[in-house]
């Protein structure tokens, strides 16, 4: 594995991560702001594998939030 697909497989380990927690919290606002910033995460680790198609969708579901 290179470099980058280590470390997009770290960003996408940390995006993954804080979609979890988002769960445990009871307030609306901090469960959308910790999904949008995990599913953020998670488009920038596709984005830096070149699967555009699941970045874009990942996108999507942040705009989704806001």
């Amino acid at each position: 594995m290179t470099p980058i697909q280590i470390f997009a497989q770290v960003i996408n380990g940390m995006g993954t991560f804080t979609n979890m927690i988002a769960i445990s919290f009871k307030d609306k606002r901090k469960i959308l702001i910790s999904f949008m910033l995990g599913n953020l995460l998670v488009a920038i680790a596709l984005g830096l594998l070149n699967a555009t198609m699941g970045m874009i969708v990942e996108l999507v579901f942040v705009m989704e939030a806001i």
